[in-house]
């Protein structure tokens, strides 16, 4: 059944909760997970893009308990399998980009939050490059020209 206890299983987090809360376990409570069908999801799915929200998020949480009901035995279809995401949402291309005193802030602030050195090392970077993360990790070293200081970084997807 797709419960709240099934949806801990997950380990979600805040805002999982919230979305499962508000839309998912009115909509599925207490249903056998074989009894909900893609047309069922994407029902649901319309409904909360109606309202402003982001279907897709919706989407993301049924599958992720349809995957871990599946991968722990059970034998039911995914409906989140058959629900793309191109169905439910429009994925409009992002060119805005960064000012240089947006830049600076967020490399200044970047020291005053309680994070990993690690996570803070990773966005510094990504801000020093302006690349995307995929682009980051797939580069090599011959894409980088220590003379100029700059890298043609391959773009990836």
């Amino acid at each position: 059944m797709l419960t709240d206890t099934a949806l801990r299983k997950l380990k979600p987090n805040g805002a999982t909760y919230k979305v499962a809360d508000r839309d998912i376990l009115p909509a599925f409570k207490n249903r056998l997970l074989a009894e909900i069908t893609p047309d069922d999801l994407r029902a649901l799915c319309m409904k909360v893009k109606k309202r402003g929200a982001t279907a897709i998020h919706v989407r993301d949480i049924v599958k992720q308990v349809y995957a871990h009901a599946i991968m722990h035995g059970d034998k039911v279809a995914n409906p989140a399998d058959e629900v793309m995401p191109s169905s439910i949402a429009t994925f409009a291309p992002k060119d805005r980009a960064l000012s240089p005193s947006e830049i600076r802030l967020m490399v200044h602030e970047m020291d005053t939050i309680p994070t990993s050195p690690t996570i803070r090392l990773g966005l510094r970077m990504i801000l020093l490059t302006l690349v995307r993360k995929a682009e980051l990790l797939k580069a090599t070293w011959d894409e980088v020209d220590f003379e100029t200081g700059y890298g043609a970084f391959r773009r990836n997807g």
